[in-house]
């Protein structure tokens, strides 16, 4: 990560036990990044082509400025920042594949932000966004490449960040185990989903500050993905919790839907929720 704050940008390595064609595959085409990253996707390929993310409420539509398989993907978009000639400031997301055998490198780089104020939320949040998304990517494509994603997602509208926080992860909550604010990369926890067997797994990744979250590999339910996290919005910051699931019978994730849907209700009854299901 930059700390010139006049030349910001997020860059990230990360070490995947995979060939690159099989990366590749997951970062670059729509059924790839269905199954790690957004909830629904759309790839038209090559140089000048275009790339959506898709999640609940938020679409994410994207240009294709390079497009080298198996070595590199840039990906531009519109900022919200004016730039002076009547646009908007792009900003960019590069992909580097390198490496041979089974074992590739990604590195990722997110650039273009510039000093100005207006950058300061949406970098501070693809600052923790992408360990946590990029952490998803690694267990997809090492564990469950191939496989369809289902997927069990839940999020509301909070009073505050740090209420929501201890709601979700509290004893009235998902009441996680040992204490939250201790656990980091690597340890292992568990946690309850109302009306499921008690989960475990190890903790991926650990955001705090203006995102307070969590991602865990959960060993329990066949290692699935899950993620857990309070954001600022706009208006009311959100909370929102999310399990990608790769083995089992569809009765499986349709009980943690209900679990997630039991959850936030109990929790955050007086706010409007929206939920998922892919």
């Amino acid at each position: 990560m930059a700390h010139d704050k006049q030349h910001r940008h997020f860059e990230m390595d990360l070490e995947i036990a995979a060939p690159r064609a099989e990366v590749w595959q997951a970062i670059s085409e729509a059924r790839g990044l269905a199954s790690w990253f957004a909830y629904r996707a759309e790839v038209e390929p090559g140089q000048g082509g275009r790339v959506l993310w898709d999640w609940p409420g938020h679409a994410w539509p994207l240009r294709i400025e390079d497009w080298k398989p198996g070595q590199a993907l840039r990906l531009s978009y519109d900022s919200s920042v004016a730039d002076g000639r009547g646009g908007k400031v792009p900003l960019y997301v590069d992909f580097e594949l390198r490496g041979g055998g089974g074992t590739t490198t990604l590195r990722l780089v997110h650039h273009g932000f510039g000093p100005e104020a207006s950058f300061d939320g949406e970098y501070d949040g693809i600052s923790h966004g992408w360990p946590a998304e990029l952490s998803s990517l690694k267990l997809y494509v090492e564990r469950h490449l191939g496989r369809e994603r289902m997927l069990a997602h839940k999020e509301a509208r909070i009073a505050s960040l740090d209420e929501g926080w201890r709601a979700l992860t509290g004893p009235r909550g998902l009441a996680v185990e040992p204490g939250v604010e201790g656990l980091k990369p690597g340890d292992p926890f568990t946690c309850a989903f109302e009306g499921t067997e008690r989960v475990e797994g190890r903790i991926l990744t650990r955001s705090r500050g203006r995102f307070d979250g969590l991602t865990a590999q959960l060993t329990s339910l066949d290692d699935a993905f899950f993620h857990l996290w309070c954001e600022p919005g706009g208006g009311k910051p959100r909370a929102w919790i999310a399990l990608s699931l790769y083995e089992g019978p569809p009765e499986r994730i349709e009980r943690i839907q209900r679990a997630f849907d039991g959850l936030f209700q109990r929790l955050f009854a007086e706010q409007p929720a929206s939920g998922a299901r892919a």
